[in-house]
């Protein structure tokens, strides 16, 4: 089993819309681990960055990435190799 870190970015992430035409980003083996990295928010809303800490990455998906539709930042896709559609995945969140 192997762990991989897939990083917020402009070449990783897409923002206002779901596709499952998009290019994965990363492929990873049945049974490896992943921690995605994620960012959220349009211009409009980030705090002010004297008082908070905002993600250099944010800034960088906002100057290169296209809002296709108000909408959430995804970081993604992963495929996963010999998956077919339907396929059950088992998830594990943490913060």
């Amino acid at each position: 089993m192997t762990h991989h870190h897939l990083h917020a970015s402009p070449e990783t992430c897409h923002w206002g819309f779901f596709e499952a035409k998009l290019k994965p980003v990363l492929t990873i083996a049945s049974g490896d681990e992943v921690t995605i990295d994620s960012i959220s928010g349009g211009p409009e809303v980030v705090p002010d960055r004297n008082k908070f800490h905002v993600p250099p990455e944010l800034a960088e998906v906002h100057a290169k990435n296209e809002r296709m539709v108000p909408g959430h930042i995804l970081t993604g896709p992963v495929a996963i190799e010999g998956a077919a559609p339907a396929t059950s995945l088992k998830s594990r969140f943490s913060t």
